[in-house]
């Protein structure tokens, strides 16, 4: 019986969403991206403690490399996520890009694709804010000079 589960929403070619299992011996890992930019996911299972563990990867897309890593995911004993952020990486974001990030956050809170209830919308706006507050992500302040 498969661990680990993922899918692929179909908002391109396809006709039907993609899924596919993943073990607990041999995890499973995903890469979306474009051509410049992506987003790799990668999850095992810790044989010594019995916990899942999920690390979110940064890429240069298809053109690129595998990127730094943003963060660390552990379970614990109670089946809740222990966050560790990467906080190496530049958090200086202008307006457009802070109101992106904003927005993708949220629309990943609110993303109900895997048929579970989800949150209101607002709620995954206050929400993402909050996640980006506790991750040091600012504006930059386009007034200040070099």
């Amino acid at each position: 019986m498969a661990h680990f589960y993922g899918w692929v929403d179909s908002h391109g070619k396809a006709k039907t969403d993609g899924s596919r299992t993943g073990s607990k011996d041999r995890g499973m890992s995903g890469h979306i991206s474009g051509w410049d930019l992506g987003g790799k996911v990668v999850v095992g299972h810790n044989s010594e403690t019995e916990l899942d563990w999920c690390e979110i990867y940064a890429t240069g897309g298809s053109n690129g490399t595998f990127g730094p890593q943003l963060a660390r995911l552990i379970e614990d004993k109670y089946c809740k996520p222990k966050i560790y952020v990467n906080w190496n990486l530049d958090k200086l974001l202008d307006e457009e890009e802070f109101i992106q990030m904003k927005e993708d956050i949220s629309a990943l809170i609110f993303d109900g694709s895997s048929g579970e209830k989800r949150p209101h919308e607002e709620t995954c706006n206050l929400i993402a804010e909050a996640i980006m507050d506790q991750l040091n992500y600012k504006l930059d302040d386009p007034k200040k000079e070099d």
